[in-house]
């Protein structure tokens, strides 16, 4: 029951609930979107405070020593207190849709923080201390307000998912080369004119996304990538694609378009476990006949393609074997 919670706990609570104008009900889990406390024993380990007009947050947060789970979502928050780094039994940590300027340099002493997610806020940099957050393996920074990333990214070495998507990047450091464990990174609607080349050293990334930049090209190193499953490529000026993407033989999603590719390579057709390949608004003279030999095609996206030609015969062959066409 609430009332047999910690004191310096049950002090929190109160200080939150004064800030809020009522009671924070108890609940037995911290879902997305929740309003209420989860209490196991005699410790609050989970907190959901979203969308409750907060402003600010009392220092004595930081009391919530065995909290694990804190979203702070859809608030009008311009900064976290530093007593939030006493938190050390956090895994868990959302500040989503707030107005968050700037991160508190206490943040570094979470380092059992596992998922960090302060998307659409305000942020144009990280503290230094950011680099002690080692345990770290999801990081969404999404619509914010970064033109480059700090050397300290370099030091999560336990990351496994970057969520960069709308902000105004237009390269990234040499550290990270040092995300040995990246396994998703997302630059989708960033400024980026060209690929840096360190991405090409992430020898465990599964999923990258460029989509909505202004890349001109591809270095030919981007056939390092040999883990990747899913490459977005659509919606830059791409025209032509390097001979080393034919390395990339683990590819199940593949999207070129919309660019200005007028021919596909021949090397596509040896990608034997792709299943979804996006074409969209591509001007091809002629889909290759070797998009019929993929076995493991599941959906074929030909929305605006502008085809000089349309190959009836290998339409239906692939409609025969249950293929997706998308045509509109």
């Amino acid at each position: 029951m609430m009332e047999t919670i910690k004191l310096e706990q049950a002090q929190a609570l109160e200080d939150l609930e004064k800030l809020i104008g009522k009671a924070i009900p108890q609940i037995k889990k911290i879902e997305y979107y929740t309003f209420g406390v989860q209490v196991e024993g005699d410790d609050i380990i989970g907190l959901g405070l979203v969308e409750q007009g907060l402003t600010t947050l009392p220092e004595s947060i930081g009391n919530l020593k065995s909290l694990q789970t804190l979203n702070l979502d859809k608030n009008k928050l311009t900064t976290l207190p530093e007593s939030i780094g006493n938190l050390s039994s956090l895994k868990n940590l959302s500040s989503e849709q707030n107005q968050l300027m700037t991160l508190p340099k206490s943040i570094g002493n979470l380092t059992s923080l596992q998922e960090l997610k302060i998307w659409r806020n305000k942020l144009r940099t990280l503290p230094e201390s950011f680099a002690n957050l080692t345990s770290l393996q999801k990081l969404d920074l999404k619509y914010n307000q970064f033109e480059i990333l700090p050397e300290s990214i370099g030091n999560l070495s336990s990351l496994k998912e970057l969520d960069l998507w709308g902000n105004g990047l237009v390269t990234l450091s040499e550290s990270i080369t040092k995300l040995k464990s990246l396994e998703a990174l997302d630059l989708t609607d960033n400024k980026f004119t060209f690929l840096p080349e360190s991405i090409t050293k992430l020898k465990s990334l599964q999923l990258l996304v460029l989509t909505k930049n202004q890349l001109r090209a591809l270095p030919e190193s981007i056939g390092n990538l040999t883990s990747l499953t899913s490459l977005y490529l659509g919606w830059n000026q791409i025209s032509t694609l390097p001979e080393s993407l034919g390395n990339l033989i683990s590819l199940e999603s593949l999207a070129l378009g919309p660019n200005n590719l007028t021919t596909l390579p021949k090397f596509i057709g040896e990608f034997k476990s792709l299943k979804y390949l996006h074409l969209q608004g591509l001007h091809l003279a002629t889909l290759p006949k070797f998009i019929g030999n993929f076995k493991s095609l599941i959906s074929l996206d030909l929305r605006d393609v502008m085809l000089t030609e349309l190959p009836m015969k290998l339409i239906k062959k692939l409609k025969k074997r249950g293929v997706e066409l998308m045509v509109k």
